[in-house]
């Protein structure tokens, strides 16, 4: 038997089961509820059945499933499956009539014809273009299996982060108690707005904390955190208290009810590792590059999945968040309004960026830090106009660079940037402020009526100088973001055999489901001779 579905996670889904006479309207089944979709993936759907479907999205289960069950999977991706519009124009062409569905629970009448309409033209795109779907092998099994046990392992970390925090606070107001006891009305405005505290109200903190550990236990747990010779001054560092009490509720998590929750976290992780050891897309993507360990590839992974999903660059940029909207601003979350972008792989981006800030012998630092040159030189561009326009004498830009021709990131080095940074600092220092990462030093907002700039040695040199660096350095970070996708998104085409773009595929209708000429998405395997053969991608431009 064949199958189209058209699945949604927690709504209705459909399922289209095609005719062997392709002229026939395929017989459609309402899935309403978590019974009938299981009943329809482990009893109605057999071995050696076939299963057309999404590619990505909610349908990576119903693929895992499947192909577990022993069902051949053909997965489309959604641009080439078209719109609402299309459906019912490829149903029209066939002389065939969708009915209006009747609404269900939250789900509306138009929500549920949708997604009728969508597996039936899901089943014709099966019959008259074969080729525009890829058919699921092992290596991308693998990857559903990646993205199921990173779901998992995000999930229980997301738990246990909760729990730490909780803790943490917990033991932070008991501290504060402690220090209410011990320090001297006194003494305690200048003890609490320093960087140390009172060691003796530390130990007492930190006997409070184990109260729940037995009395004659106590002494050995101290001594294996490296707790019980606390410094013998009389204060000790603010970060040194809070490490202790890290380290505190690292131990009583591993020992109490949460270990085996904690156990299964490490061995999922592992098992993850497992499955990336020897992968061709891991291996020829992925682990060449510096700062994208095991742990952030899985995430990057587990979001993607599958490269041919994606039409573009564009594409796989703005499913990351790394895109911009028609008014030029970046995309970030704005009250009242829908994210449609993958969390999990904006922060995985961000988080391989931050560790490429702390690789200097990194190419792409190397790319991140002329980009920042270049950004921080068109930053101050921009304020010496503004203060050529306010009749301000001020050299914002560095005389050296006034009379240079920079239009692009390689119309500058990474010496510009040492220059520049020197030649801000220095502005700085005559505007009368500190350097401070502070929230005015955003990309959105440069901090120009802040307290510091007006209450500086010359407030108006402060607005101009003032965010510029880290204005400079969180463009650059995205920009370097981008350039990682772009190398992902080139690499992992060229890891599966297949030309950077996609191509248009147009398969002359045909009787059965596997007739026509398949495209090289559908048909590539996975470039297994990569692993040994091929050179590391070089980072892209």
């Amino acid at each position: 038997m064949r199958y189209a579905i058209s699945h949604a996670l927690l709504g209705t889904s459909y399922v289209a089961t095609l005719h062997d006479d392709p002229s026939v309207i395929p017989d459609v089944t309402r899935l309403r509820d978590d019974a009938s979709k299981e009943e329809f993936l482990l009893v109605t759907l057999k071995p050696g059945d076939t299963l057309f479907t999404d590619l990505g999205g909610a349908t990576d289960k119903v693929a895992l499933v499947a192909t577990v069950r022993g069902a051949e999977v053909h997965r489309i991706p959604t641009f080439r499956l078209g719109n609402k519009a299309s459906y019912a124009k490829d149903a029209e062409a066939r002389g065939w009539t969708i009915e209006d569905e009747p609404s269900h629970g939250n789900e509306t009448s138009d929500e549920l014809t949708v997604r009728k309409a969508r597996a039936i033209a899901t089943a014709i795109a099966a019959v008259e273009r074969t080729g525009d779907f890829v058919h699921q092998r092992d290596e991308d099994q693998t990857l559903l299996l990646v993205k199921q046990e990173y779901r998992s392992f995000r999930m229980m970390q997301k738990v246990l982060l909760a729990n730490t925090q909780r803790l943490l606070s917990t033991y932070n107001d008991r501290y504060l108690l402690e220090l209410a006891r011990e320090v001297k009305p006194e003494d305690a405005a200048g003890l609490l707005s320093g960087n140390k505290v009172s060691t003796k109200a530390a130990k007492k903190a930190i006997e409070a904390l184990l109260v729940d550990i037995p009395e004659h236990e106590r002494g050995a747990f101290m001594q294996k955190l490296g707790l019980d010779k606390l410094e013998a001054k009389k204060m000790i560092p603010r970060t040194a208290v809070k490490g202790m009490f890290a380290k505190i509720i690292e131990a009583l998590l591993e020992a109490g009810p949460m270990s085996p929750f904690m156990t299964a976290m490490k061995e999922t992780e592992k098992s993850i590792q497992k499955r990336l050891k020897g992968h061709a897309v891991f291996c020829t993507v992925f682990e060449p590059i510096p700062g994208c360990g095991p742990r952030i590839a899985a995430r990057m992974l587990a979001a993607i999945v599958d490269i041919r999903r994606f039409e573009s660059i564009p594409a796989l940029k703005a499913y990351a968040g790394y895109h911009h909207f028609e008014d030029g601003s970046r995309a970030r979350r704005r009250a009242g309004k829908v994210s449609n972008w993958n969390t999990e792989l904006k922060q995985a981006v961000f988080l391989w960026t931050e560790q490429t800030l702390k690789m200097p012998a990194s190419p792409w630092r190397e790319k991140l830090d002329r980009r920042r040159a270049y950004e921080l030189y068109k930053i101050l561009k921009d304020r010496q106009s503004k203060a050529v326009a306010d009749g301000l004498g001020y050299e914002i830009m560095p005389v050296e660079f006034t009379t240079r021709s920079i239009a692009c990131v390689n119309d500058v080095t990474v010496a510009d940037l040492a220059i520049l940074n020197a030649h801000v600092d220095a502005l700085r220092k005559a505007a009368g402020i500190k350097p401070q990462k502070t929230d005015e030093e955003s990309e959105e907002g440069e901090g120009e009526d802040s307290e510091a700039a007006i209450a500086a040695k010359d407030p108006k040199l402060a607005r101009l100088v003032r965010g510029v660096k880290m204005q400079g350095l969180l463009k650059a970070k995205r920009w370097l973001g981008q350039q990682l996708l772009k190398h992902i998104f080139r690499s992992w085409r060229a890891t599966l055999g297949l030309p950077e773009f996609p191509a248009t595929v147009k398969s002359a209708p045909t009787a059965g489901a596997g007739n026509a000429t398949p495209s090289p998405e559908a048909s590539a395997p996975l470039a297994q001779k990569a692993l040994t053969e091929a050179p590391a991608p070089a980072p892209a431009e």
